[in-house]
């Protein structure tokens, strides 16, 4: 049965003229859409989280100026949402943020969105993320 999280995914791919997603197999299904070479992973924890998580790609040249850039990327600030760029364990880049499913709707949950996608984008593009 799908739950208030699962109707806003399918409006998203909707409105991105995806089909839709199959039945979910378990609680915490994760969803993936594929844009322009980045990965956006969108699930739900059990406290009610959406996380929003973009795959950017590897960089090639990891010197400390690319990563003092990336760390200033990351300047705190009450706008919702915040956005995190950083590595994860495999040096692949990631920009990723959360926010309360109750603060989502249709309208927000696509905000939040294009958001990601257009900061990942742009910094897959400056950085060098292949």
């Amino acid at each position: 049965m799908k739950n208030s999280f699962d109707r806003l995914i399918d409006g998203l791919a909707k409105d991105y003229g995806m089909p839709g997603f199959p039945e979910k197999k378990h609680e915490h299904e994760v969803y993936c859409f594929e844009f322009k070479e980045v990965s956006i992973k969108i699930y739900q924890d059990k406290f009610k989280w959406v996380y929003f998580l973009s795959d950017i790609g590897v960089i090639d040249n990891l010197d400390s100026n690319a990563c003092q850039s990336l760390l200033r990327l990351n300047e705190f600030n009450l706008r919702t949402p915040f956005f995190t760029v950083g590595l994860n364990e495999k040096k692949d880049g990631v920009v990723h943020t959360r926010i309360p499913l109750l603060n989502l709707d249709n309208v927000e949950m696509r905000r939040v969105f294009e958001a990601l996608l257009n900061l990942s984008g742009e910094v897959k593009k400056t950085f060098g993320f292949v």
